[in-house]
């Protein structure tokens, strides 16, 4: 994905609303008990760089590792967590309807530091050895799924329909919708051709995993990891 698909779900309660800042919004997080998938997982991970964006620290707050959206979902019901930080759009605002609260922040949407905004996430991997022996596999895949981008474009509703049958049980038809349209007004029109990757997008994933303390300064190079028909 070339934007931050991940976001951050909060419960019913007194929250800040839309047009505050993203810096008011992480202080309202301030001793309240958040969910990610797995403690060291990309949720994790977007969590940690969310408070070092708004000069918080983690012992603001409480972090829990509960699984995927069901677990979230009942453990928000219970009042056991206050938010939820999902990994795409989709599943923020699926948690969101279920729960009855709203998703607090959209980590790619105006207003988040650049750091989180231009960080790109979801990538697609591939063996390298596979890569070489199959190369054909691999852009026949990548054509699929840009034939895939095309037709969502060209038919919103029907896609929205799709989703809404697929992934929500046919019970969240306007969060489908709203998934379609984030897709195709925000994530789409920053795809380049043929799911190309650009080098400042790696650079940018790599300057966030060295401040994480994830991974060393210069450890990794655009030319190592991509390869050259998926370059730019």
């Amino acid at each position: 994905m070339p934007v931050n698909t991940y976001n951050l779900t909060v419960g019913p309660g007194n929250w800040p609303g839309e047009n505050a800042s993203f810096v008011d919004k992480m202080a309202s997080l301030k001793g309240k008990t958040i969910g990610v998938t797995a403690i060291g997982a990309g949720t994790d991970n977007i969590l940690n760089l969310a408070l070092e964006a708004a000069g918080m620290e983690r012992d603001d707050i409480t972090v829990l590792g509960v699984g995927q959206l069901s677990a979230a979902i009942a453990q928000m019901k219970n009042d056991r967590l206050d938010a939820y930080v999902g990994f795409t759009f989709g599943a923020g605002l699926s948690v969101a309807t279920q729960v009855g609260g709203r998703m607090l922040i959209d980590f790619s949407a105006a207003g988040t530091p650049q750091l989180l905004s231009d960080l790109q996430v979801c990538p697609l991997v591939m063996r390298e050895d596979k890569v070489e022996a199959n190369q054909d596999t691999a852009d026949a895949w990548l054509a699929a799924q840009w034939e895939a981008k095309t037709w969502i474009t060209d038919n919103r509703a029907a896609a929205a329909q799709l989703l809404n049958e697929g992934t929500f049980n046919n019970e969240a038809p306007e969060d489908a919708a709203r998934t379609i349209d984030f897709m195709v007004d925000r994530v789409f029109p920053k795809v380049g051709p043929n799911w190309k990757v650009t080098r400042s997008g790696i650079e940018h994933a790599a300057e966030v995993m060295d401040r994480l303390g994830m991974l060393e300064k210069g450890a990794v190079h655009y030319e190592d990891i991509v390869p050259p028909f998926a370059r730019v």
